[in-house]
Parts: C-alpha cells; sequence; structure tokens
C-alpha cells in the first residue's frame, strides 16, 4: 500500500493545516488467520513522534489529491451558505433569487420559522440545530448597514 520513506499529507481539519508525514515503519504480521499490515509515520515535529497510521482519517499521496479534497470542501460550504440565504429570503421576504448558475436548489427544509415566534431553527452542516432570535439578525443588520454608513462618510 505504502513505501518506507513515502511522503504523506494529512489535513488537520480542527486545527485547518495540511501538513506532510513520513511512512517510516511498515510492520508485516502473518497469522493463521492472514496477513496485516500496519505503518508508523513520522510527524513534521522537534521530537521526530511516530504515530500509527490508523490516527489518521484522511491521507493523500500527493499534494493534488489534498488541494482537490479543499477545494470540494470548500465549495460544499459555500453552496449550502448560498442555499441557506436564499431559503431565508424566500421566508422572510417572499423571493427567491435566481442560483441555478451554481446549480443550487434552495433548500427551505434546514430553516424552520413561525411567524408569530420570536426565533428560527437552523441545521448546522454537523447537524446540531441552532436557534436565533429574529432579533439578533435584525440588530446585526442594524449594525452592519450602521458600520458600512460610517466607512462611506
Amino acid at each position: 500500500m505504502y513505501d518506507v520513506g513515502q511522503i504523506l499529507y494529512t489535513v488537520l481539519t480542527e486545527k485547518q493545516i495540511v501538513i506532510p508525514v513520513k511512512v517510516v515503519e511498515q510492520v508485516i504480521v502473518k497469522t493463521l488467520d492472514g496477513e496485516k499490515t500496519d505503518y508508523k509515520l513520522q510527524l513534521p515535529n522537534k521530537k521526530n513522534q511516530k504515530v500509527r497510521l490508523d490516527k489518521f482519517t484522511n491521507l493523500y499521496e500527493d499534494i493534488e489529491s489534498v488541494e482537490n479534497y479543499l477545494t470540494n470542501n470548500a465549495k460544499s460550504a459555500i453552496e449550502k451558505m448560498i442555499k441557506d440565504a436564499n431559503a431565508l429570503n424566500v421566508q422572510f421576504f417572499g423571493e427567491e433569487d435566481k442560483i441555478d448558475a451554481c446549480n443550487i436548489e434552495p433548500i427551505s427544509d434546514t430553516i424552520n420559522h413561525d411567524k408569530n415566534q420570536d426565533s428560527i431553527k437552523i441545521e448546522l452542516e454537523n447537524g446540531q440545530k441552532a436557534n436565533i432570535k429574529i432579533q439578533n439578525i435584525d440588530q446585526f443588520v442594524e449594525t452592519q448597514a450602521i458600520e458600512e454608513t460610517q466607512k462611506k462618510t
């Protein structure tokens, strides 16, 4: 699968960084049940720390693969933001922007709002649900408008 000495790349999503790791050990265990191969990777730190391969969730053999992965994730996140903005537009203003250029269909099921309540519920990308008070949105929009006006003068 991997060669000793090979450089791999991993994305540490919690720190938002890409780091190279080096395959420094290959251990093959043969038993009556079969053969199992394990690898140890060296981290790029002063301790020359070795970590088992199974501690990493996403490894890539070349930097182009990392770039493709990150680009696709960024594109998905942008598309979701656009869908959510369009759903808010429909929900509060009754208008729908044409977003066909991005091949995005609005999804209003992630945003629930009862006109008699003072908050909306939004399902976040990680599955968590957030309650946003309408007055907070109004205050944010007003603050942004005031700041923009002050910048222009």
